[in-house]
This record gives structure tokens, C-alpha cells and sequence, in this order.
């Protein structure tokens, strides 16, 4: 630290002069204003600058962050570089509220520079109304700012694919209040892509008042909805949130993206898909969760008619998310599904199971063959005592090695000379 900037420290505003004066390395001065701005000691930035520092080496965004009207004012009347760093985007997404009339003042002094003016301040608010903080929203609504433009958000890079204005971007964070700060109208205002962008956020709200406005859920080509599809996509992401990649989620992790659905669906949404990937996305998302998941949502479908029989046809067109859905046989024929999760005509309905797996032990432990004669030529009871293990272990060791039994009663139908159903033969092991 130099003599300078401890003097500038302790504030001995005599001894900065003197010091100014004798130090003809601007390089020292600049430092020293630097730390005299950091400090928001006005009266030392002014001697400084009285004798040789360099304004411009500050950086704005340093000086706005100080809080201090006088000395903001003292470096805007000096010319300070205004554009470079976004100084006023800074500031504001700071909440630095003292900047905001120095700004307002100084873009009606200098008319130049007012486009470029104008996007630091729209890039806050669209990052504020990214943020959900709607007293910033009102306080540059106040100063100017447009919510219908487009561009990046807050310091974000300037990359033109990724322009957003803050209309979509308290759509798709889920701000409704911020949106009716921004009296939205069917004349000006695309609800529908605002409905489409609010499909990924995480409130219902928002999809409520958009449709209350007069948003159209259905708005594709082939007249389904670009919402409802998008809602059923996000349905994947809400359970990544929540569970990780770690087993099926139930119904409740689900439940705002259901919530969003069936706010779609009572409003007339159609879900008709573009392609078979849009298809075969949601039926992945499906098999990740619970069967009770897609009951959820079947119940949602059905009640409001959101699909045609074609496309129910098609979602049950694999055999293996049929049989995801096989404890759900009551809902299904509820809902009138059955005919669907039954599977085409002439068709397996099930996947071929895998064949049961027998422990190496257990096959050299027991002869299959010598067992199966033996359970079909004496009571079980008998046979156990052979086997030194009572009746139930041995009956669970034939299940096991799935031995065919006699069923109850009989050896009492032989003794009685009862005709006796074929035995089973003795199933190949792989």
C-alpha cells in the first residue's frame, strides 16, 4: 500500500493534497481513487481528481454500488464510461435504488445514448421478473422499461437464440402477480406462447389467469395443444427434481405438472401429437413413475376428452407398457380402456415371462425326476419322513423345483377308486 492510499484510508485529506501534488505516477493515484470510491469518501475522490486521477479508471458499476447520490452524480458529470459492463444493469440487479434517478436524469441528458440505455435497464427487469421480486418490477416499470422487448437477462451474455422478454420470463418462472403488473391484453399480447412458455414453470396460477385473458390452449397446426404436450414433457423433469434418477415416483411428485394438465384439459386442450417421438416420450415418463401415475392421468383424458381413440391406440401399442398397467385392470375397464390394454387381435397381451431361476444347491441337494415319481406315488406326509423335514417343507421344496404335487384330496379319491384328472408332466428346465 502506498503512502497515498493510506492517507486516503485514514481520510487526512492535507496530507492527500500534498501527497497528489509530489506523486506524478498516475498509475498511484488512480489506485488511491479507487480505494477512496470503495471508502465513499467524496471529498478524497475530489482532490484526486483534482490533481491528475484518472475518472475513467473507476469502473461505473464500482461507483454505482456505493450508494452515494453525490459521488454517482460527480463521475456521470465526468463522463464516466456508461456502456462498457453494463454499469447501470449491475447496479440495478444489485437493488441499488439511489441510481435510479441519476439514470433516468442522465438518459434524458444525453438522448445518443438512449437505446443503449434503455436495454440496461430492460435487462433488469427481466432479470427481476425471472426472480419473482415485484417491487423492482414496479420500481423500472417506473423508470421506463419496456416488458415487451427482447433480449438477454440481467449480465447474462448477448446471445441473440436466447432472447426473452420479461413477459416470457415470468410466464415460464411462474410469477402471475408480475404478469398482472404487466397488463397483458389479447390485442398485443401472444397468450398462447405465454401459455406454452408458463408450461414449464412451477405454478398453476399463471395458467389460470392466461386462460381467464383469453389464451388458446389449442394452438397447433393439427389443432392440439403445444401447452398440454409441453406439460406432459415437464412431467419427466418434475420427477428428476424431486427423485433424482433413483426409483418410480408416486402421483404426489408429479402433482403440479397433473395440476397443470387438468387446467388444460377443463379448458379444452386436445393432445395430438406431432410424431412418434412425442408419443414414445411420454410413455417413457410413464414406465419411470408408478402404474397409478398414468391412471392419474387417464382419469384426467377421459373425463375432458383430451384424446382421440387413434392416439389411445397408439399409447397402448407396446406390449410392455400394457403390462406396466396390468394391476390396473379395474381402472382401465372404469375408464373404458380395456379394449386397449388388451393389445391387438391375436396378440400376446403379456410379455413372455422369464422362466424362474433354481438355486444350484437345491438341484443337488434333490433328484427333480426321482422326487416328481416319488410325490405322485405317496402321501406327502409320508415322503417327508424319508426326507427327515416335515410335509410343508417339502411341498415348498417341489414349488421350488417346480415339481408337480397331487392337489388336496387325492389319495382319498384313489383309495375310493374315484377316476383321477392326467398327472402334469414335469416341466424341462433351460
Amino acid at each position: 500500500m502506498t503512502p497515498l492510499q493510506v492517507a486516503v484510508e485514514i481520510g487526512f485529506h492535507s496530507l492527500i493534497r500534498l501527497l497528489a501534488c509530489n506523486d506524478r505516477d498516475v498509475a498511484n493515484l488512480n489506485r488511491a481513487l479507487s480505494d477512496a470510491v470503495a471508502l465513499r469518501n467524496l471529498d478524497s475522490v475530489s482532490l484526486l481528481l483534482e490533481h491528475g486521477a484518472d475518472l475513467k479508471s473507476v469502473p461505473l458499476a464500482d461507483v454505482l454500488l456505493t450508494w452515494e447520490p453525490k459521488l454517482i452524480q460527480l463521475f456521470l458529470d465526468g463522463e464516466a464510461e456508461v456502456i462498457e459492463g453494463l454499469p447501470f444493469t449491475v447496479a440495478f440487479c444489485a437493488k441499488v435504488r439511489t441510481v435510479l434517478r441519476p439514470f433516468m436524469n442522465f438518459k434524458q441528458a444525453h438522448p445518443e445514448l438512449e437505446t443503449v440505455l434503455q436495454e440496461q435497464l430492460e435487462r433488469a427487469l427481466r432479470h427481476f421478473a425471472r426472480e419473482g421480486d415485484l417491487k423492482w418490477v414496479s420500481l423500472l416499470l417506473w423508470a421506463g422499461a419496456n416488458p415487451r422487448s427482447t433480449g438477454p437477462s440481467g449480465t447474462d451474455e448477448d446471445d441473440p437464440e436466447s432472447y426473452v422478454s420479461a413477459l416470457e420470463q415470468a410466464a415460464s418462472s411462474g410469477h402471475v402477480e408480475i404478469l398482472k403488473k404487466f397488463k397483458l391484453s389479447r390485442e398485443r399480447d401472444d397468450l398462447s406462447h405465454l401459455l406454452c412458455e408458463a408450461s414449464f414453470g412451477q405454478s398453476s396460477d399463471v395458467f389460470v389467469y392466461l386462460l381467464e385473458l383469453g389464451a388458446r390452449p389449442n394452438d397447433r397446426p393439427n389443432g392440439g395443444s403445444a401447452s398440454l404436450s409441453r406439460c406432459l414433457n415437464f412431467m419427466r423433469f418434475e420427477r428428476i427434481g424431486i427423485h433424482g434418477l433413483v426409483g418410480k415416483c408416486a402421483v404426489y411428485s408429479v402433482s403440479e405438472s397433473l395440476r397443470k394438465i387438468r387446467i388444460l384439459a377443463e379448458h379444452g386442450a386436445i393432445w395430438n401429437p406431432d410424431d412418434a417421438y412425442e408419443m414414445n416420450s411420454l410413455r417413457r415418463t410413464l414406465l419411470e413413475c408408478e402404474p397409478e401415475v398414468s391412471i392419474a392421468l387417464f382419469k384426467i383424458f377421459v373425463a375432458n376428452a383430451v384424446c382421440s381413440q387413434d392416439t389411445w391406440k397408439s399409447l397402448f401399442s407396446s406390449a410392455r407398457f400394457r403390462q406396466h398397467l396390468e394391476k390396473e385392470s379395474w381402472w382401465l375397464t372404469r375408464l373404458k380402456l380395456r379394449d386397449f390394454a388388451d393389445g391387438p387381435p391375436g396378440k400376446s397381451k403379456r410379455m413372455p415371462a422369464s422362466p424362474p431361476r433354481i438355486s444350484r444347491q437345491l438341484l443337488a441337494r434333490y433328484d427333480r425326476e426321482q422326487l416328481y415319481r416319488q410325490v405322485w406315488e405317496q402321501p406327502m406326509q409320508e415322503l417327508a419322513k424319508q426326507y427327515g423335514i416335515s410335509d410343508v417343507a417339502l411341498s415348498k421344496t417341489c414349488r421350488k423345483l417346480l415339481v408337480p404335487v397331487p392337489g388336496r384330496g387325492f389319495w382319498a379319491k384313489k383309495a375310493a377308486g374315484v377316476p383321477l384328472p392326467k398327472r402334469p408332466k414335469l416341466p424341462a428346465l433351460d
